[in-house]
């Protein structure tokens, strides 16, 4: 569905036309008749008996009460496009996310449908390298989350019961994104579609950590912070090397440290759970190059590079 040229304007006065069309032609008979010269074959409209125009009338509220279901079924299948389509939720919901206009892209569609397949179950490791300024942090850590929650629990990563630990190099960013995060479940535009299925909890709904009433939750950290006691249903970390460390060799090996000996423990069933690790590629030994070097063949790859 191309949702661009798709105009749900255009095809309710489509439907209306349509229903006026048959309108006509239910109302209006025509009836055969014996010309001057003996032949048949000539037309001429004569009024219909009262009975026609009973039936009429019961063909006319029929049309009604189609035009009534016509429009249910669309309004539905609208809204079954925005909550099966990752793509198509980031793109209602983006005037939510960010006040500058929605630029469509296919990098845009190809990480959306990668992060698609982890909550379907499809991947329960996935690796995606992009430039920056792509909207990357947009897509994973803010209508990632809150479009998981807007599913039907058909899968250990779908649902609002889906557990999220989300961390980034620092915790502003980490923060700043979860508050982004919640902004979008607490909009109207949310609420009137996905505000009957789940709720955030009042006593457990901060800036580094909310709670849905179903047992979801999204939890913000940063690299080389303390997990213990903490765990998730997706792991997301989202630009795990910062571009201004990117040569410190210090600042390199602990956040491989961190990687390997605290947060790739932190799933909570390593069967059904999932990790998302999305930055860009800074050097041969960031995070990407440890993934790629230890774990050849166990994770799905997405590399989107710039082209000028």
């Amino acid at each position: 569905c191309d949702w661009g040229a798709f105009s749900p304007s255009r095809f309710r006065r489509f439907l209306c036309s349509f229903l006026a069309h048959l309108r006509r032609h239910v109302c209006r008979r025509r009836f055969p008749t014996e010309g001057r010269d003996g032949r048949c074959g000539h037309v001429q409209r004569i009024p219909p008996p009262r009975r026609f125009l009973i039936f009429k009338l019961r063909h006319y509220r029929i049309l009604e009460q189609f035009r009534c279901v016509f429009v249910a079924v669309f309004c539905l299948s609208i809204l079954g496009v925005i909550i099966q389509s990752l793509y198509q939720f980031l793109v209602k919901a983006w005037k939510y996310i960010d006040p500058s206009p929605f630029v469509h892209g296919w990098p845009i569609e190809a990480v959306a449908e990668h992060l698609q397949a982890v909550c379907d179950g499809e991947i329960k490791r996935l690796l995606v390298n992009i430039p920056p300024r792509c909207s990357k942090s947009t897509i994973t850590s803010v209508a990632f989350p809150a479009w998981v929650w807007a599913q039907e629990q058909i899968s250990p990563t779908s649902g609002p019961g889906v557990q999220f630990l989300t961390a980034s190099y620092a915790q502003q960013l980490s923060i700043r994104d979860s508050v982004k995060c919640r902004r979008l479940i607490e909009s109207p535009w949310y609420q009137r579609l996905w505000g009957s299925r789940f709720g955030l909890t009042g006593d457990q709904n901060t800036k580094t950590r909310f709670d849905t009433t179903l047992g979801g939750s999204r939890l913000s950290t940063s690299v080389g912070s303390a997990l213990t006691g903490e765990g998730g249903s997706i792991i997301l970390v989202d630009d795990p090397n910062a571009a201004q460390e990117a040569f410190s060799e210090a600042t390199i090996e602990s956040t491989i440290e961190w990687w390997d000996g605290a947060l790739s423990t932190r799933l909570n069933d390593p069967k059904t759970g999932a990790f998302i690790v999305i930055q860009q590629r800074l050097g041969e030994e960031d995070l990407t190059g440890h993934i790629l070097s230890k774990s050849v063949g166990d994770w799905t790859h997405l590399c989107l590079p710039m082209r000028y």
